[in-house]
């Protein structure tokens, strides 16, 4: 294997690896939220639209 290859392939791990990370944070960030957001709003009326 080409060591240019193995570099590019190094690269591809490392993307997906910050990807799966950061998709990861953003969730636990949205968890931290539960039941603390209050709704305001009329659900049957914006579901008809």
């Amino acid at each position: 294997m080409k060591l240019s290859k193995l570099i590019i392939q190094k690269k591809e791990v490392a993307r997906k690896a910050l990807k799966n990370d950061i998709a990861a944070m953003k969730k636990r960030q949205l968890l931290k939220l539960r039941g603390k957001v209050i709704w305001e709003g009329n659900l049957k009326e914006m579901r008809s639209i």
